[in-house]
């Protein structure tokens, strides 16, 4: 059920960018996209009209000299990773704006730029960049602990670090593991507004905690599985709003609450049913998690043609997304299971592209759409 309080909030946001369309209000609009956006239409827009009226505020800021234009700028480059940009273009530009910000001594998105930029060399080069040092003379995260020791900041680097567990496969997040992948539960009790950043953020949660009750035990399996159907219901109810967002991640981790329990036959369908919804969507980098983890499905069941296409497919898309790192991971992966004589023959003699039309051609066809579908 769509909540009254949102829907007053998604009339009040639009009322609002009406208003500052008037020649004599204009020079409110940065600021005014900055907060509607963010914490408001998130709900209703697809991410990627999202990025662009970011942009749209950045080039009018700067015509008007708003200090809000940077602020756009930022929101423009993290809305555009949300949404599977390239990240070599994400990289730069947060590199540029780190820079900018730099040579102007203005310090106020510093840090969460930082945390940004660090954030996408790592899915580009590997984790062991966090460690190196600067990386083309950027601050490091530790560099910049003083000026990210707030509350927002916290919850950043929470959500960065949730993201890299999960592309990862870290499921093992050490002795503040428990404090990162509570998330969804911290943000209500300190009462974060949600944005962007911050669904997306609990959309990973849902996503490692699915993961790590495919490897729990009894106990702590029922509880990671309570908690990532939690996790399930908020997006479905997101999704009320804007299935354009939310549709691809919901029947992900559909897919992944009937894997854990066991449910393969109805699971299957809903993983190759959210690779078309990300793709149909433009989320390249859901397109990629979701086939890796239907890939994990095919190999647990035996059949090595469509886990293999499905895991190349995944590395296929981490690769145009520019998670070279990531991608690395997944192969690193096929190589420990299959022996190295069966992927030689498999990469000889397997069309990856004709495999993938035939599996999605046959979700396409098949009556399972959608779990209501299939459980009746």
């Amino acid at each position: 059920m769509i909540s009254l309080l949102i829907q007053s909030m998604i009339v009040s946001g639009k009322l609002a960018l009406k208003l500052v369309e008037k020649e004599t209000s204009l020079k409110y609009k940065p600021v005014v996209i900055v907060v509607v956006y963010q914490l408001t239409l998130w709900y209703t827009e697809p991410l990627q009209a999202i990025a662009e009226t970011h942009h749209e505020g950045y080039k009018l800021g700067q015509q008007l000299g708003d200090a809000f234009a940077m602020y756009n700028l930022h929101l423009y480059n993290q809305t555009k990773y949300l949404t599977g940009q390239d990240l070599s273009t994400i990289q730069t530009n947060a590199k540029d704006f780190i820079q900018y910000q730099l040579s102007r001594k203005q310090k106020y998105l510093v840090p969460a730029s930082v945390l940004f930029y660090y954030h996408v060399i790592a899915l580009r080069r590997g984790l062991h960049i966090l460690d190196a040092g600067r990386v083309d003379d950027i601050p490091t995260i530790s560099e910049m602990e003083t000026l990210i020791s707030n509350l927002a900041m916290d919850f950043m680097s929470k959500v960065y670090r949730l993201m890299r567990a999960v592309l990862f496969r870290h499921l093992q997040l050490g002795n503040d593991s428990l404090d990162i992948m509570n998330l969804s539960h911290s943000i209500g009790e300190k009462k974060i507004q949600l944005m962007p950043i911050y669904a997306i953020g609990i959309f990973y949660e849902g996503l490692m905690c699915f993961l790590s009750s495919m490897t729990a035990t009894d106990s702590a399996k029922v509880t990671w599985i309570s908690r990532g159907q939690s996790i399930l219901a908020r997006l479905r109810h997101w999704r009320e709003y804007s299935s354009w967002n939310w549709e691809n991640k919901v029947l992900l981790l559909e897919a992944m609450e009937m894997h854990t329990l066991g449910n393969d036959d109805v699971a299957k369908p809903l993983y190759i049913s959210s690779i078309q919804s990300a793709r149909q969507h433009r989320f390249i980098q859901e397109e990629a998690i979701a086939s890796e983890l239907a890939g994990d499905l095919s190999y647990k069941q035996g059949h090595q043609i469509d886990s293999y296409a499905l895991y190349m497919h995944s590395i296929r898309c981490y690769i145009e997304w520019g998670a070279l790192a990531v991608a690395m991971r997944v192969q690193s992966s096929v190589e420990s299971k299959f022996v190295s004589e069966n992927i030689t023959d498999l990469s000889k003699n397997l069309f990856v592209d004709e495999v993938m039309k035939r599996i999605l051609g046959e979700a396409t066809a098949g009556p399972a759409r959608n779990k209501r579908d299939v459980m009746e």
